[in-house]
């Protein structure tokens, strides 16, 4: 088919549908080479400071009771993701629990998870009116992660300011032990990147963990412990709820 000037329709087609094509390609390349420099990496990566170390111990401890005290979400018994749901008797906040077993290696499960602005991530992300990343604060190995949160009927985007940072240890038998902790940022004591359009969203936090243990070498498990506050000023609608669920 051509059109009035004598090009060729569906060539022209074609020619874009190849020049995606050939993008894609690369941003998949350029995602999948930063994984593995992050795994051959992981030795050579900032000594955690004091406050890290305090963090991730801070963040073991939720888990911990959690783990402790939770309940089992109906229906999950034979599910391939374990799932948990508990709420300390001083009220707040539930917290969420997840545990499964995965067929990938524990380093490239934690490549996955600790990489938040890959190309792969940012199409996942391409609805969020914000999703910003700023790696190795203050020379140290923590990332700030500044996301938005869009809810329905009628109220305003929550704002999500995080610190990540992350820990491996070995155990005698060889076997890795990866932690990747976040809370609010306010906790962090040192440079704050702002973003623009912060001050139209109310402010949200999470905080969590996930421990990611090598069984063998492709498999691991993965365990991820959450709890999250939208500081709503009346009761949660059912629908945002749900949202919130599907996350």
């Amino acid at each position: 088919m051509s059109s009035a000037q004598g090009i060729n329709v569906e060539d022209a087609f074609c020619a874009i549908a190849d020049l995606f094509y050939e993008r894609l390609k690369k941003e998949d390349t350029i995602d999948a080479r930063r994984k593995e420099d992050f795994a051959k990496d992981i030795d050579n990566a900032p000594a955690l400071t004091h406050a890290e170390r305090d963090f991730i111990s801070s963040s073991m401890k939720l888990a911990e009771e959690v783990s402790a005290k939770a309940n089992r979400v109906s229906g999950t018994v034979n599910e391939p993701v374990e799932k948990f749901l508990w709420r300390s008797e001083k009220g707040g906040a539930a917290v969420a629990m997840s545990v499964a077993k995965m067929d990938v290696s524990a380093v490239s499960l934690v490549a996955e998870l600790w990489l938040l602005d890959t190309y792969a991530k940012k199409v996942e992300n391409k609805n969020r009116k914000i999703c910003e990343v700023w790696s190795n604060l203050n020379g140290t190995r923590g990332q700030q992660y500044t996301t938005s949160l869009g809810l329905p009927g009628g109220f305003k985007d929550r704002l999500f300011e995080t610190w990540f940072t992350w820990e491996m240890t070995i155990d005698e038998e060889g076997r890795s032990t990866f932690i990747i902790a976040f809370a609010p940022f306010e906790i962090y004591e040192g440079m704050h990147h702002e973003v623009i359009g912060a001050e139209k969203m109310v402010e949200a936090t999470t905080r969590g963990v996930f421990i990611v243990k090598e069984l063998t070498e492709n498999t691991c498990e993965c365990t991820r412990a959450q709890q999250g506050y939208l500081k709503f000023s009346s009761a949660m609608p059912v629908s945002a709820l749900d949202l919130i669920a599907k996350k």
